[in-house]
């Protein structure tokens, strides 16, 4: 009886563990590896169908879709009431999120794997064509690029009068926004997959054997603490979150206080919300707490290969199972 009793329990304390609930799903037609983004009520996400859909955010129902002509791998840029959004292809084009109408479409050359960021009048993105570009918001034209040694996947972000970025090439550069002259190089002696984060004037860099942390105006190197696989970080609650042989904790300095191993890696960059930690191991969402506990999960039909995005308590992601979710997370 007092097995009976126990099993019982432990039924009922699974059964009560709180999890995400799916609100509603949408299926494109085919996998999809992009983040989306989100506009008004409307969830704007691209697939490899070719398509950039806009989505009702509360029912998952089609506003809109565009046919982009190429598979779309990056998220949208979302600014000035335009998004901003490159493909498979090399097209960088600016649409109106109300119809998918297009504003101007500029031509790269090669494929957009990159998650776009902007300033008050451009666009900066890079490509497989070894190019960085600053592209004026107005009409698409190129303002300046910067030619690397290699390809561009990840992201940027803006530190002052720069914005920083990484490349294939074992490189991360700090370019002057003006005219796209370099401020400086650092070499971390291998591939970059991600962009920057940056707190004060600290930048953590990752790459898929170390950690390193750069003074922001210089390029000099802080700190370098050696990891596991390491691809993207967060900054979240005064700490940096980095996904490497599991989730790891670590302060501003980069030094890792703790940590908890999953079942395998991840290619996605952690997402942050609700006090909690979403990390992406192949089929499976995790949340972990920031106390690096594991509050729930779930499994989905395929790996999930883009972080996805956290608003008003719902996570919205993609699936290679060709799907969109939407997640109302547990409190």
């Amino acid at each position: 009886m007092k097995r009976f009793f126990a099993g019982l329990i432990l039924l009922l304390f699974i059964a009560c563990k709180p999890s995400p609930k799916v609100l509603w799903k949408f299926q494109t037609g085919a996998p999809i590896y992009a983040s989306p983004s989100i506009w008004r009520d409307s969830l704007i996400i691209g697939s490899n169908d070719h398509f950039l859909y806009s989505l009702d955010l509360n029912t998952g129902a089609v506003r809109w879709k565009r046919n982009m002509g190429e598979r779309i791998l990056s998220k949208p840029l979302i600014q000035d009431d335009l998004i901003y959004i490159g493909t498979a292809s090399g097209n960088f084009l600016a649409l109106e999120p109300a119809n998918g109408k297009e504003r101007w479409n500029f031509r790269a050359g090669a494929t957009i794997q990159y998650d776009a960021c902007g300033d008050q009048d451009a666009a900066y993105f890079g490509s497989s064509d070894r190019y960085f570009y600053k592209i004026s918001k107005k009409d698409g034209t190129k303002l300046w690029d910067f030619l690397s040694g290699h390809w561009y996947t990840g992201y940027c972000a803006f530190y002052k009068n720069l914005v920083l970025t990484s490349g294939w090439d074992g490189y991360d550069y700090a370019l002057d926004r003006s005219n796209g002259t370099m401020a400086w190089k650092f070499g971390s002696g291998n591939f970059n997959y991600g962009g920057p984060q940056i707190s004060g004037d600290r930048v953590y860099f990752g790459t898929h054997q170390s950690l390193f942390v750069l003074d922001g105006a210089t390029g000099r190197k802080i700190y370098q603490q050696k990891t596991g696989y390491l691809k993207d970080s967060i900054l979240s609650d005064g700490f940096l979150w980095t996904y490497d042989d599991g989730l790891s904790k670590r302060n501003l300095n980069g030094e890792k206080i703790a940590g908890i191993r999953l079942s395998s890696g991840s290619d996605t960059q952690p997402v942050a919300g609700n006090g909690f930690v979403i990390v992406c191991v192949d089929n499976e969402l995790w949340g972990i707490s920031h106390d690096m506990k594991v509050r729930w999960k779930w499994k989905g039909g395929d790996s999930f290969w883009s972080p996805g995005v956290i608003y008003k308590n719902v996570y919205y992601t993609g699936n290679r199972d060709s799907n969109v979710y939407a997640f109302r997370l547990p409190q």
